[in-house]
């Protein structure tokens, strides 16, 4: 069973399931944050530096795509199939392609800050979580229904920084994430009109939302909320995308 993990300019490779684990070098010195393979021998690696490289060959070579940028920290990739796909970067930079990457054209997500996580469930349906920043939204979570050359914001009982998506199907999903606020209310406002971020209020508020799941024959909450502070994952850059 072929597997592939990336970091740091380079791309580890098992083909034993998981047991050992070879070194195959990119090309780009930029360390690597996503990768997406559509089989054994095609993929793409995505990271800093404007960086989208792939593979035809099962990853002993790997080939800068034109995205268009040379500072563009991509966080995110996610694949329909072989022909689309679509990277988030910092700066609510999207960017999608339906010619398995041959070319890369920027979409228009109405947000500014920086996509951590990306999934899609058709090639023309996906989604983009980021960071949150109360200042410019009160989503995390955005959709398309074009293949990333448009996207919708998603309305949501509570925001925090979307971290990963898992879609077992198109049509049940799931989201992992940290921190959370509630969505701005009239009440919760205050003198200057705008709401103060409480983590008991956002507990609250998912306790009494959220679904259970059925788990050994016990009731488990479907997600859970840390108060933690909301951050932007360690080690990432934050550089201003072109």
């Amino acid at each position: 069973m072929d597997g592939a993990a990336a970091q740091y300019g380079n791309v580890y490779h098992t083909s034993n399931g998981g047991q050992t684990w070879s070194v195959q070098k990119t090309g780009s010195p930029q360390s690597m944050f996503a990768i997406v393979m559509a089989d054994t021998t095609t993929g793409w690696v995505a990271g800093w530096g404007g960086q989208i490289r792939k593979t035809s060959n099962g990853g002993s070579t790997w080939i800068q795509q034109n995205t268009g940028t040379t500072s563009a920290s991509f966080q995110a990739l996610a694949m329909g199939d072989s022909a689309h796909l679509i990277a988030g970067a910092n700066n609510g930079l999207v960017k999608y392609t339906a010619d398995g990457g041959s070319t890369w054209t920027t979409g228009s997500l109405p947000a500014t800050q920086q996509v951590n996580a990306m999934a899609m469930t058709s090639s023309s349906v996906g989604f983009s979580g980021t960071s949150y920043d109360a200042s410019v939204s009160n989503t995390t979570i955005f959709r398309t229904t074009d293949g990333g050359a448009t996207w919708t914001p998603v309305t949501l009982p509570y925001v925090g920084q979307v971290n990963a998506f898992s879609f077992p199907d198109a049509t049940h999903g799931y989201a992992g994430l940290n921190g959370g606020v509630v969505p701005q209310r009239p009440s919760m406002e205050g003198p200057s009109g705008r709401r103060s971020p409480s983590p008991t209020a956002a507990i609250a508020s998912q306790r009494s939302t959220s679904s259970t799941l059925p788990t050994a024959g016990r009731q488990v909450p479907s997600a859970r909320l840390s108060t933690r502070p909301t951050a932007v994952r360690h080690g990432r850059s934050s550089s201003p995308a072109q």
